[in-house]
């Protein structure tokens, strides 16, 4: 029986980001096939925390023929938190950083929507 490519692909995939996770973490010098993004978000797997990250398309990876072609610069995976923490701490770093930030903002719109309308409705009651 024989696989096909694409569904191969996805297989090994999986087996070449956790062998870059640990060659990261035991801190193996060895040529890297594939390297990530960025974390997209936080996902819960088996009751274990882990991010979805987005990688750099490998060499020779099929997508499946019904991928848009222009979404095939990226591949995704769901890594644990922990293992994925150890071996790129700078990128989970941006990713807290940004994510702050995002929630600062988020609570300053809320907060400047919230003095727009009380000025509103102080304008209104007024007439």
């Amino acid at each position: 029986m024989e696989w096909p490519k694409h569904y191969t692909s996805e297989k090994v995939l999986v087996l070449m980001t956790y062998t870059e996770l640990m060659n990261r973490k035991y801190r193996r010098d060895v040529p890297s096939q594939i390297k990530p993004v960025g974390i997209l978000k936080p996902r819960v797997r088996n009751a274990v925390a882990c991010f979805e990250v987005i990688w750099s398309t490998p060499e020779h990876y099929v997508f499946p023929e019904d991928r848009p072609t222009e979404n095939q610069h990226e591949v995704r995976t769901v890594e644990e938190e922990s293992l994925f923490r150890v071996a790129f701490p700078e990128l989970v770093e941006r990713y807290l950083h940004s994510k702050a930030l995002f929630e600062e903002n988020k609570t300053k719109r809320k907060t400047i929507i919230f003095t727009l309308n009380i000025y509103y409705y102080m304008l209104c009651s007024v007439q």
